[in-house]
């Protein structure tokens, strides 16, 4: 295990009936509705897209939204299209543009989740990598907390984490989240929160989708970059993992002063409230003028 920062959360349940805004897809912004693929759409079949969440958090004093690490997310997802060969036209730039266009088009003013989608997009039924058409999309949902804040009920899954030289986990690409989700329907079905994979080696790799890290005294540790696990880009911001293990409680079972602590900091930080970690935040509405058109 290596000393390493922690991470954030990582998405949520959407909030039902909110798919109404807008989104960018085929080259331009458009109703959310006419963001639509083909059944044929090669990444349907065969997992061949790539994608990335970003956390966007309101703050009613300020009037604004946030967009956290906005930058630093989409060079991630840049990498990722490279190891698809997927060819994106859009630089990191224009990418970080759009997604505030896409927002105040949508008018939001609540806590938003950002899903940015690169994909092989040819109806080809053949499995391999040379689809000759890509697209790109980035959608934008009202979102709100990935998770319970007071403590989480997590067992050790039976699924192991899939091996970084299987599907480079470096990448977050979508085929590989089956992954994830056998691990968390297993967990659900039995009652808890969530879970924990481990590496073929057995060692803690991350949970169904949120890295792992825990409290040895007053020092920090988290499994290291070789077992397997995503690089989250938000590990130096602050969640609470877990208070029980398959039944066994964590400490006394709660969350600890130290991890409330640390709870309390991400959340200023992540709302624009601590000006220590401005940077970590993108504007949305006073970086651009207030768009009021509508389609």
């Amino acid at each position: 295990m290596a000393v390493l920062p922690l991470p954030g959360s990582v998405g949520a349940q959407v909030i039902p009936g909110t798919y109404s805004g807008f989104a960018y897809f085929n080259g331009s912004v458009v109703p959310f509705n006419e963001a639509n693929v083909s059944v044929g759409t090669h990444a349907l079949h065969y997992g061949t897209g790539c994608f990335e969440g970003i956390r966007g958090y309101w703050n009613a004093d300020h009037e604004e939204i946030y967009l956290i690490k906005l930058r630093e997310h989409y060079e991630r997802f840049h990498k990722s299209t490279g190891l698809l060969k997927i060819k994106v036209d859009e630089t990191v730039d224009r990418l970080c543009e759009l997604s505030r266009e896409v927002i105040v088009r949508s008018g939001y003013r609540t806590d938003v989740y950002i899903r940015p989608l690169a994909f092989k997009a040819s109806p080809i039924i053949k499995v391999d990598l040379h689809s000759p058409e890509d697209a790109v999309a980035i959608l934008v949902m009202p979102m709100g907390p990935y998770s319970r804040i007071d403590g989480l009920r997590l067992t050790i899954s039976s699924w192991r984490r899939i091996s970084d030289n299987s599907i480079p986990a470096r990448a977050k690409i979508t085929g590989a989240y089956i992954n994830t989700a056998l691990a968390a329907e297993d967990a659900n079905a039995a009652g808890y929160d969530d879970c924990l994979l481990l590496t073929e080696d057995g060692h803690i790799a991350e949970g169904s989708a949120a890295n792992f890290f825990m409290l040895q005294g007053r020092t920090l540790v988290t499994p290291p970059v070789t077992d397997d696990i995503l690089v989250g880009i938000t590990r130096s911001a602050v969640m609470p993992l877990a208070s029980e293990v398959d039944g066994r409680p964590v400490g006394s079972g709660k969350p600890g002063p130290i991890t409330l602590a640390l709870q309390d900091a991400y959340f200023r930080a992540v709302r624009g409230n601590d000006p220590r970690y401005r940077d970590w935040c993108t504007p949305v509405y006073g970086g651009m003028p207030r768009i009021t058109e509508s389609r």
